[in-house]
């Protein structure tokens, strides 16, 4: 009974120890907070991260919880991932990885789109991307933070246009609208020309569709272009001038 009494009494010692030098860690100057480094933030402005950690000078390093830091930051807009590291004895690293756009989607109201199909962002009045809009996509499937599938063709046909496109390149698509039976119809952004696409074949038509508006250019027919089917039938376009 005495050994078993002396055993509780040097474990309720060392709780003892461990309690009062977490309450010293947590209580020093030492690991007082002073630095806050920032890297990898293009869009998030730096003042409304510090805002969102609620971090202030003087509070204690070790007593950040950093996984609920990182949590904290990647809930804002843009922030695709977020790492959080303690840099003893008073420097907090924050670093962040922020999605890149590709498209607007279209549905009560405009949002920014990644090329893998994660909806981030609702566009405020004041805010304008140079980016091609998908348009034809249900609102409420906006609303799931997620482009649906049959609209993923539309960032498909984005990514071929983005890989060194000659005539039709992202800078020369505004709108591509999406709608049932893999259809989509495209609209050049110099003259809104109507092309009409099968999403199922869509590397092939798209090639196609370069061609078609080479041959437009260069025979001087591009200014009376109006629409362009080239799912008119297999192998063949169909181009409509004024």
């Amino acid at each position: 009974m005495l050994r078993v009494a002396g055993g509780v009494l040097a474990a309720a010692a060392i709780c003892l120890v461990f309690f009062l030098a977490k309450e010293w860690l947590y209580d020093t100057d030492l690991f007082r907070l002073t630095r806050v480094e920032i890297h990898g933030n293009r869009h998030v402005n730096q003042d409304m991260i510090l805002k969102t950690c609620n971090l202030r000078a003087g509070i204690n390093l070790l007593s950040l919880d950093t996984d609920q830091l990182q949590g904290n930051i990647e809930s804002m807009d843009w922030v695709r991932t977020a790492r959080v590291v303690r840099e003893l004895p008073d420097k907090l690293v924050i670093n962040i990885k922020e999605y890149r756009p590709v498209a607007l989607v279209n549905g009560n109201g405009l949002y920014l789109v990644n090329i893998n199909g994660k909806i981030f962002k609702k566009l405020r009045g004041d805010e304008h991307y140079d980016l091609p809009i998908i348009t034809g996509v249900d609102p409420r499937d906006v609303e799931s933070g997620e482009l649906p599938k049959y609209a993923m063709s539309a960032l498909r046909l984005i990514k071929m246009a983005s890989n060194g496109a000659r005539t039709l390149g992202t800078g020369n698509i505004s709108e591509i609208h999406v709608s049932g039976g893999n259809r989509l119809v495209v609209y050049t952004l110099d003259r809104g020309i109507a092309m009409r696409m099968d999403a199922s074949k869509l590397k092939q038509q798209f090639a196609r569709a370069e061609k078609v508006l080479l041959h437009l250019y260069r025979s001087g027919l591009y200014k009376k272009a109006a629409r362009v089917d080239l799912a008119y039938s297999e192998g063949t376009a169909w181009a409509s001038v004024n």
